[in-house]
């Protein structure tokens, strides 16, 4: 790896961290969210071992480790599980079991847990993540790298990027599943208003259905994160036409604060890229699905 490439990979490895900042907790305040899931028990313990490490390279030098003080030889080894050990089982593993409860509508209601299990689901991931990308900088900087450290490198690196897509997206289909919700409790209050029991109709009514309707399917669609975020963006502009200024103002807050948290702008000239990209990426979907 020359100099070049790794400052690339540096530079890369900040984005990274960057983007899942808003997900992190810290550690000791995970482990005591988690300590009820037995399963996550070895999870745990990796990000405890992985603490170590980058709290003895901030006590040392002030805050820089000596580079012969570095334990190379222990992060490499966690940095190898991290593609092919248990800890990529269980990054895997809750990466793909929190997208399958996002999908298939999983969450029981009458499981006040539930979310909170999704929840944690996330901030686990994202713990996860962040501390392989701290210990794959610490390794970056080492001048004289075996070709089997460099392999690890590379496979390392890639795991994380893949894994930090997979979880934006993830948080990303969270923040509209929460959003269908306030759009389904918008309905019950104008249903309690402007309605007979157990009977609904108009155009206001089938205005809200509309719009849950359209996030319900952002879920079920494969979009990356920034097509989720168009999605949203598309959402967001049919607001307009509701006639409660009220549900507008608390719809379009709520949306807002979903693609904030996610790191994405909420103007409406920085919007219209996303929605392009979101409006492409449906074209292609419903052609494929038009030819079979």
């Amino acid at each position: 790896m020359d100099e070049k490439e790794q400052e690339a990979l540096e530079g890369a490895l900040e984005e990274i961290k960057k983007s899942i900042h808003p997900f992190l907790l810290p550690t000791d305040k995970l482990t005591k969210k988690v300590s009820h899931f037995s399963e996550l028990a070895s999870t745990v313990e990796f990000l405890t071992q992985a603490d170590r490490h980058l709290k003895n390279s901030n006590a040392n030098h002030g805050g820089l480790l000596a580079v012969q003080d570095i334990p190379f030889r222990e992060i490499f080894s966690l940095l190898k599980d991290c593609y092919s050990g248990k800890i990529n089982d269980h990054l895997q593993s809750l990466l793909e079991s929190a997208e399958v409860e996002l999908n298939v509508k999983k969450r029981d209601p009458n499981n006040p847990q539930s979310p909170k299990q999704l929840e944690i689901k996330i901030e686990l991931a994202a713990a996860v993540i962040d501390k392989y990308a701290d210990l794959l900088t610490m390794v970056i900087g080492k001048k004289s790298k075996s070709k089997d450290e460099q392999v690890i490198i590379k496979n390392a690196s890639t795991v994380i990027d893949d894994s930090a897509k997979k979880l934006r997206r993830i948080h990303l289909m969270y923040g509209i599943s929460q959003l269908e919700q306030e759009v389904y409790h918008c309905i019950d209050e104008h249903s309690a208003t402007h309605c007979l029991p157990f009977f609904c109709t108009g155009k206001t009514i089938s205005q809200y259905k509309a719009l849950a309707a359209i996030l319900n399917n952002l879920l079920s669609e494969p979009l990356s994160a920034s097509e989720l975020a168009g999605g949203i963006y598309t959402v967001r502009l049919k607001l307009q036409s509701l006639p409660d200024l009220s549900v507008q103002r608390r719809l379009t807050t709520a949306m807002n604060q979903v693609l904030k948290t996610d790191g994405y702008p909420v103007e409406e000239k920085e919007a219209e890229k996303f929605i392009q990209i979101y409006q492409t990426r449906m074209e292609q979907i419903n052609s494929v699905t038009y030819d079979l």
